[in-house]
């Protein structure tokens, strides 16, 4: 009873906000499993704080407590979302925009030293130059 009243009170509030288009559902999706796996986390540390995760219930039964469920259910809304993530090929977009980011880069440098008209010795030192920086920032320095 108390699910369908949330909700309804979800469905009121939704209906008065400029709900907005998702426009690229993948980035959606990974970025509601990072906040799914932010609670898995923050249920874990209330699981792992409880002294008994058993208690007794008015009837003498034992209850398992609510943490624990919930921790076990977004645990498995977790690993499904992670799996979804997967099928659709995420890493590979990624490593694909990489690319695609890196050709871009290359294009403009070279357009750069052609416009700047360097002698072959200089054009050569200063795409050495480059290569270096671009190491350096890959190994997380920061360029001087």
């Amino acid at each position: 009873m108390q699910a369908q009243a949330l909700e309804a009170d979800a469905r009121a509030v939704l209906a008065f906000e400029a709900v907005e288009p998702i426009d690229d559902p993948v980035l959606a999706l990974a970025e509601l499993a990072a906040e799914v796996r932010a609670t898995v986390r923050a249920l874990g540390q209330r699981v792992n704080s409880l002294e008994d995760v058993r208690y007794p219930s008015p009837l003498g039964t034992e209850q398992v407590r609510a943490e624990l469920d919930l921790l076990g259910q977004y645990q498995d809304r977790l690993g499904r979302m992670l799996t979804a993530l997967g099928r659709l090929g995420l890493d590979e977009r990624r490593v694909q925009l990489s690319e695609a980011q890196a050709a871009v880069l290359v294009g403009v440098v070279d357009r750069l030293l052609v416009f700047l008209a360097l002698p072959r010795d200089e054009e050569a030192a200063a795409r050495d130059e480059l290569a270096r920086i671009f190491r350096s920032l890959d190994a997380g320095e920061v360029a001087a």
